[in-house]
C-alpha cells in the first residue's frame, strides 16, 4: 500500500476528484485479487438495474464477499449482475480526501442512483413473479405508478422505454421464437398464449387463427418440436 500512498502524497488536491472506490480494476481472479488485498475490500455484486432483471438477482446489489473472487456465489446470469472489485475507503488507506459519493448506475432508465431506483425494481418485481394471474398482476403494477411519489416519475419514464408496458413484459419471451416480432408476440398473448411451450405445442393450424400468422410462421414456430401421434 505504500505506493499508492506516495502517488497521493503532495497531490491531496487531484485525488479530491477521484473516489478511489469509483475505479474497476476488474482484477477478479484470485491472483490479482490477493496481490492486491491491501487496497482491495473485496469483490461487490453489482446488478443489472433493469425490470427484467429477477428479484433474487436484484436483492443481491451492493453485496460484498471478501474473497476470493473464485468462491463469490453466482446470481443469475453475467447479463443480469456481476462482481467487480471494490476498493477501501480513502480513511481506511490512511489517505486524508473526502469520500466521493455513490455514483450513478446505467440502467434500463438512463443513469440513475441505485437507492433512487431499486426499491421500485424490487416492488415491481415480487408482483411480476408472484402467483397472481396476468391481469391481476397488471392491476397491482399499475398501482406502484402511484405510490410513493417518486415512484410515478420511474413509471413515466419506462412507458416510454417500454412499448406497451407493462403488458409487454408478459410476452417478451415469445421474441425468442423464430420469425417472432413484437407485433405477432403481442397478437399470440391477446390471443390466450402464456408460454413459448404453449406456443411450440399447438398445431400450426391453431396458430394460423392467430391474427397476422399465416402457414409458414406457424410451422417455423413448432418446427423444432416433436409431437406424439397416435398409433
Amino acid at each position: 500500500m505504500s505506493w499508492l500512498k506516495r502517488i497521493f502524497s503532495g497531490r491531496r488536491e487531484a485525488a479530491s476528484n477521484t473516489s478511489l472506490g469509483s475505479w474497476n480494476f476488474r482484477l477478479n481472479d484470485d491472483a490479482s485479487h490477493n496481490a492486491n488485498a491491501d487496497i482491495l475490500e473485496g469483490v461487490q455484486f453489482v446488478a443489472t438495474l433493469h425490470v427484467t432483471t429477477p428479484y433474487a438477482v436484484l436483492m443481491h446489489h451492493g453485496e460484498v464477499f471478501a474473497g476470493p473472487p473464485s468462491k463469490a456465489l453466482q446470481y443469475g446470469n453475467q447479463a443480469q449482475g456481476i462482481w467487480i472489485s471494490k476498493t477501501k475507503s480513502w480513511r481506511s488507506l490512511g489517505i486524508d480526501v473526502p469520500e466521493m459519493p455513490q455514483s450513478e448506475h446505467a440502467t434500463d432508465i438512463g443513469p440513475r442512483r441505485p437507492e433512487s431506483y431499486l426499491p421500485f425494481l424490487l416492488d415491481f418485481r415480487r408482483i411480476f413473479e408472484g402467483g397472481d394471474s396476468d391481469e391481476l398482476k397488471i392491476e397491482k403494477l399499475r398501482l406502484l405508478a402511484g405510490s410513493p411519489e417518486d415512484y410515478a416519475s420511474i413509471w413515466q419514464r419506462l412507458e416510454e422505454v417500454y412499448q406497451d408496458f407493462p403488458r409487454n413484459l408478459f410476452y417478451r419471451s415469445f421474441l425468442d421464437l423464430p420469425g417472432v416480432g413484437r407485433t405477432t408476440a403481442r397478437n399470440l398473448y391477446e390471443a390466450g398464449f402464456r408460454s413459448v411451450e404453449q406456443i411450440q405445442n399447438t398445431e400450426p393450424s391453431k396458430l394460423q387463427k392467430v391474427r397476422g400468422i399465416g402457414p409458414g410462421l406457424a410451422t417455423k414456430m413448432t418446427s423444432n418440436v416433436s409431437r406424439k401421434t397416435d398409433e
